[in-house]
């Protein structure tokens, strides 16, 4: 018979590992604390206003992302239009499709690539999701920093 382990617990054993190849590869400088939840805002990226996300949805989805959420909606959505226009070079770039997601009903919008998994695939699966995301979350960093720091200067 199965163990049972509750989904706090099953995300942070999901996380731990995750999280300590980060810091190993200088992306996260703060002490790796375990997390409970199905997403990880982080790590920094550069830009006030804008992370790096990964997260695991209710659908069954792996997501790496750029998280925009400052307090200004119309800087946020502002932002992502202006990262929309190299589409076809980011895409290039991080050799993936990019979902982009205005959430027009929120104040927070984002960018992103995304493969099928969720917390209750194998721990093989799992461990795949982990380099998956760690390996976007650091090419998003080097990729995407350049553009972000281009659409903030036009926003001045």
């Amino acid at each position: 018979m199965p163990i049972l382990i509750d989904r706090k617990e099953q995300n942070i054993e999901f996380w731990r590992p995750l999280l300590q190849d980060l810091k190993s590869r200088g992306e996260i400088t703060a002490k790796v604390r375990d997390n409970e939840k199905s997403y990880y805002n982080g790590p920094p990226i550069g830009v006030s206003g804008v992370t790096r996300r990964m997260r695991l949805t209710k659908d069954g989805m792996a997501r790496v992302e750029i998280w925009i959420k400052s307090g200004d909606e119309a800087w946020n959505k502002r932002m992502l239009d202006l990262l929309q226009e190299s589409e076809e070079a980011l895409e290039e770039k991080i050799g993936a499709k990019l979902v982009w997601d205005r959430n027009p009903n929120n104040i927070y919008c984002c960018v992103g690539v995304a493969i099928s998994g969720a917390i209750c695939d194998s721990e093989e699966r799992l461990e795949e999701i982990r380099r998956w995301m760690v390996d976007h979350v650091v090419k998003f960093g080097v990729v995407f920093c350049p553009y972000l720091e281009d659409a903030k200067k036009k926003m001045r």
